[in-house]
């Protein structure tokens, strides 16, 4: 067995990434860009179906440690910009799809102190953001900047092209069929250190307009 991502597994080679470090760099790209309020859009902390917003509590309980890394991620981020995590809102989608995205970024935009920035832990979930924005009459990046994680094909036709964390997928599908194999062969595997990632800027994120339209 060899695992990609989680979870962890006494024994069990692991191909992961730089979660935290990602989350952070798309934190401090929002926060660079000048803006405040921001918002997290996350995937489900637990396996429990949960829309709602995730307060102290539920983030100490998360059960998956992609989600706990990238919350730590842009928690550390948030504290070097001297802001309050706990006043940053973090809502929790119930499937990590644009669906789910959708309906999360609308209960964020309803907010009465509207984020100026959603960072989304995943580009599904910020493809939904831009479809909630859109039907909330928001333009992206004017009125809200947008950042998501994974570089997946779909980030790159979104409208606007979506700025997001790029992980290497390809390489990553290598790294674990290769030590599949190399078990199958009778071989000690060991995992390999956790893959760099990097934030790639396109158009979904922009500075933070001078004046509320």
């Amino acid at each position: 067995m060899v695992v990609l991502d989680q979870p962890v597994l006494p024994g069990v080679p692991l191909v992961g990434i730089d979660d935290a470090g990602g989350a952070g760099a798309a934190f401090r790209h929002l926060v660079g860009l000048g803006h405040r309020p921001l918002a997290v859009l996350a995937m489900p902390l637990c396996p429990d179906g949960r829309l709602g917003r995730a307060d102290a509590t539920r983030q100490r309980a998360v059960s998956y440690q992609v989600i706990r890394q990238r919350l730590a991620g842009a928690a550390a981020a948030a504290a070097e910009a001297g802001i309050t995590w706990a006043q940053v809102p973090i809502m929790e989608c119930a499937t990590n799809d644009p669906d789910a995205g959708a309906l999360g970024a609308a209960q964020l935009l309803a907010r009465p102190e509207r984020p100026t920035a959603i960072f989304a832990f995943s580009d599904q979930l910020a493809l939904g953001t831009l479809r909630a924005a859109h039907g909330a009459g928001i333009s992206a990046p004017d009125r809200l900047s947008v950042v998501g994680f994974d570089d997946s094909p779909p980030a790159h036709s979104a409208d606007p092209p979506l700025t997001t964390v790029a992980q290497p997928l390809r390489e990553r599908g290598h790294a674990v069929g290769a030590p599949v194999r190399a078990l199958v062969r009778g071989e000690e595997v060991a995992s390999p250190a956790p893959y760099p990632v990097q934030l790639v800027v396109r158009g979904s994120s922009a500075a933070v307009p001078t004046a509320a339209p």
